[in-house]
């Protein structure tokens, strides 16, 4: 099981990921974000915009059922880049911002699944089963996006988040 310190760490390591990705779309499309913003893998999936709305609500949620607080979804999409950045900025001090016990991870979570059905789990589970994946997927989505629309990424810019981990390798002998 994690700690709630941890989930903390996880999930600011990951928002600010996605500030550079949104960054790096920024500067590609200069001059024309609507487009950025817009763009799809599949017509039948959300638009960027939206990505970067529905990778900070599982988060936002978290941070506030932790604190007690009923849970108000960002809206869904944005209508500019700074407004990403802005709610990703807004959502990392949600995130900062949970003082909870480790004992909500304890404490059972209700989740919507749709008009006539919901998920009873408790805290660690709805942070590991639910929060992180929903993120994920999400963030995942918004870098194919980026990708497809020709922004230049690599998996380092994925895994940004393990920058202070990295070191040279030896030199051979």
């Amino acid at each position: 099981m994690q700690t709630i310190a941890e989930i903390k760490s996880l999930l600011l390591s990951r928002f600010n990921v996605l500030e550079r990705l949104v960054d790096a779309g920024a500067a590609h499309f200069a001059g024309n974000e609507q487009a950025l913003l817009s763009a799809k893998l599949a017509d039948d999936m959300w638009d960027f915009g939206s990505q970067i709305t529905a990778a900070c609500t599982p988060a936002q949620g978290f941070a506030q059922w932790s604190a007690g607080e009923p849970i108000v979804n960002w809206p869904r999409g944005v209508e500019s880049l700074a407004q990403a950045k802005e709610i990703i900025s807004a959502t990392k001090a949600l995130i900062e911002g949970i003082t909870a016990g480790e004992d909500i991870l304890t404490t059972d979570k209700r989740i919507g699944m749709g008009p006539t059905r919901h998920a009873m789990l408790p805290g660690a589970d709805y942070v590991r089963d639910y929060v992180i994946p929903n993120v994920y997927f999400h963030m995942a989505a918004a870098y194919m996006i980026l990708r497809n629309q020709g922004v230049s990424l690599s998996k380092n810019d994925w895994l940004a988040y393990l920058g202070p981990y990295v070191r040279p390798n030896a030199a051979a002998e």
